[in-house]
């Protein structure tokens, strides 16, 4: 009996003294297959070294930690080691990440923040708040503002959001905190639809919410310095119906602001084919507009009767947008009760399509709603 414990002593001994070796050899073989996994001159190389480390999964993870938090590592190595867990996707990984993605000046904030998102963790909300609003590297506050974008509704998030959206100094910043905004837009409204906002309480703080949101994303649309910025407020707003006739007017100050700059351009000396942020906006604002479809129709009618230039070629072209993606003789017949309630009569109707059959249909269809003499062409 002595002799077995004293074989086993010897063993655990062996084992104690041969662990930092075989630690070592593996720390080492993780590495080669890491920098392997970096290689783009080599694809297949690339790809086999990065199945084989996510296949090894839970065995790795710790020595994947200790080689992303080892600083004698080279940080590219340390990057991809960053990049294997988030591929791997295990929460062993986020508390380790979210203590790189604090540290004030560290070149491996961008991919521990990127590398966190692939995880997806609720822990890390707050600190992508506070480094939307208080990080000095613009590029790390754009991430921050993307991954907010991609989790739950959160009001402290919309709010942070709200926050980056109207105050960053950097362009690229706000414009992403819009983009995040407009996605959690989205995300409440099919919660709505879904019925998943059941109580009164949430209803009434959506709806205070949604007040906030509306009043914000009318403050940028009319005070940012930035076509971009702009354009995805407009955006955002074409989901609010009480936004059609604010969208309007900005549409109509804008076309001749985009008129002001067609015309500075064409007098330059070195002219340039590149979309200026007036004629940007204007698109967006058009798309804006058409996303309201039919219900837009009458408001646009009227304000064709009115409009000149570049505003009332683009409520045409509007109007034609909408028309497009409606039935074409229920669009027909909507343009010609709008222009029969202003007292437009002496109307010829002429229905396209994209191949003659369809126009033929339309048009056999058509005869069958009205007395007016048709344009016949395809």
């Amino acid at each position: 009996m002595k002799q077995l414990i004293s074989i086993m002593l010897i063993v655990i001994g062996l084992m104690t003294l041969l662990e930092p070796r075989l630690q070592a050899e593996e720390t080492s073989e993780i590495i080669s297959l890491l920098k392997q996994s970096s290689d783009y001159s080599d694809l297949m190389k690339q790809k086999l070294a990065k199945e084989k480390l996510v296949q090894k999964r839970t065995t790795v993870i710790p020595t994947l930690i200790s080689i992303m938090e080892n600083n004698q590592v080279d940080i590219s190595i340390r990057q991809e080691a960053m990049r294997i867990l988030g591929d791997i996707e295990d929460q062993q990984a986020v508390t380790p990440l979210m203590n790189i993605a604090k540290e004030k000046k560290s070149l491996l904030k961008y991919t521990a923040f990127q590398t966190l998102g692939k995880i997806g963790d609720g822990k890390i909300i707050p600190l992508l708040i506070d480094t939307l609003i208080n990080d000095a590297d613009k590029e790390i506050r754009k991430i921050a503002a993307v991954l907010l974008g991609e989790n739950l509704y959160f009001p402290e998030v919309e709010e942070a959001l709200l926050e980056a959206s109207l105050n960053d100094k950097e362009v690229e910043v706000r414009y992403e905190a819009l983009n995040s905004l407009n996605k959690m837009i989205s995300q409440q409204e099919r919660m709505i639809s879904e019925k998943k906002i059941l109580s009164a309480k949430k209803l009434s703080e959506r709806v205070s919410s949604s007040d906030r949101m509306f009043d914000s994303l009318v403050k940028i649309l009319g005070e940012d310095n930035s076509g971009d910025v702009k354009a995805m407020a407009a955006l955002s707003l074409s989901k609010y119906p009480e936004a059609l006739s604010y969208l309007l007017d900005t549409l109509k100050i804008n076309c001749a602001l985009a008129l002001k700059e067609r015309a500075e351009r064409e007098n330059s000396r070195y002219q340039s084919h590149v979309m200026h942020p007036g004629e940007k906006l204007t698109f967006c604002l058009i798309e804006a507009i058409g996303n309201y479809g039919k219900q837009a129709v009458p408001v646009l009618t009227e304000k064709l009767l009115h409009a000149k230039g570049d505003f009332k070629y683009a409520i045409i072209v509007i109007l034609s947008d909408i028309s497009a993606k409606l039935d074409y003789n229920k669009s027909a017949q909507d343009y010609i009760n709008i222009l029969e309630k202003f007292g437009f009569y002496n109307i010829v109707i002429s229905l396209k399509a994209s191949n003659i059959q369809d126009t033929m249909e339309a048009y056999r269809k058509m005869s069958k709603l009205c007395n007016y003499p048709f344009h016949l062409g395809v």
